[in-house]
């Protein structure tokens, strides 16, 4: 069996140490990256994934770019993706692809579920 691949991009340092030490605890291997720009490079360059991970809004808070992103990635390519949300993302737009809110006190569980 192949062991589950996912990219995942969040600008937020603290956040990626919590996650990726998760993951990697969970025998998922991963690539991150801080931005946008990088992650799109690593898609093409070290694909493929089986999940694609990412910030709500990696340039800045609210303004939703890695959502939209994400989606865009879904609908042209088929990939799977998951979105790591903050307040700022209206909760009609993450009905399109799997959410788990950052606040949360469980999200690392939540991320998990979604990835088995």
């Amino acid at each position: 069996m192949r062991k589950t691949r996912v990219l995942y991009i969040d600008p937020d340092r603290m956040r990626g140490v919590l996650i990726g030490g998760e993951l990697r605890r969970a025998g998922i291997g991963y690539l991150s990256c801080s931005n946008l720009e990088s992650g799109k490079l690593a898609f093409i360059q070290n694909g493929p994934f089986n999940y694609v991970i990412c910030v709500s809004s990696v340039k800045g808070r609210s303004s939703g770019d890695g959502l939209l992103y994400l989606i865009e990635l879904n609908r042209e390519t088929g990939q799977r993706v998951i979105v790591l949300m903050n307040s700022d993302v209206t909760a009609d737009r993450v009905k399109l692809i799997p959410a788990v809110d950052v606040r949360s006190g469980t999200r690392v569980k939540e991320l998990l579920q979604l990835l088995n």
